[in-house]
């Protein structure tokens, strides 16, 4: 795996981590309205099913794997600052903390150093993956 692709992959497990937040509060509103339009509803059919407690599990399953897609999100981000850290430019240690510690946008981070997007984009940016690569040998 290249550092460009272990780079990129926080953001990959940032949108999983925002898919599982969505997935849980769609469980709750289910469970929710189950909860309330089964309230006091005697269940006569030959099948004995537990809506109820069938979202419930599911609930807890999808949490379970939230906290564990948050608990890799949180490892690989530090893992990423452990190599911006050893980088003595401060400038790159900006850009590189911006962009994969903070998931900034380059028009944001543009904006926040007062450079021009495309000199961010394809001067800093790739001097500052340089910079890791050459850290990460020493290592």
């Amino acid at each position: 795996m290249t550092i460009e692709t272990y780079l990129s992959d926080v953001f990959a497990l940032d949108k999983l981590r925002i898919a599982r937040e969505t997935q849980i509060a769609d469980l709750r509103d289910k469970l929710e309205y189950v909860g309330k339009s089964t309230c006091g509803v005697v269940n006569r059919s030959l099948y004995k099913t537990d809506r109820v407690g069938d979202l419930t599990a599911k609930l807890l399953d999808t949490i379970k794997d939230y906290e564990s897609d948050l608990d890799r999100l949180v490892d690989v981000k530090n893992q990423i600052k452990s190599m911006i850290d050893d980088i003595e430019d401060v400038r790159y240690q900006l850009i590189l903390t911006e962009r994969y510690i903070n998931l900034r946008s380059w028009d944001e981070i543009a904006d926040m150093t007062n450079y021009n997007i495309d000199y961010v984009i394809y001067r800093l940016h790739p001097d500052a993956i340089k910079k890791i690569k050459e850290v990460k040998e020493y290592k």
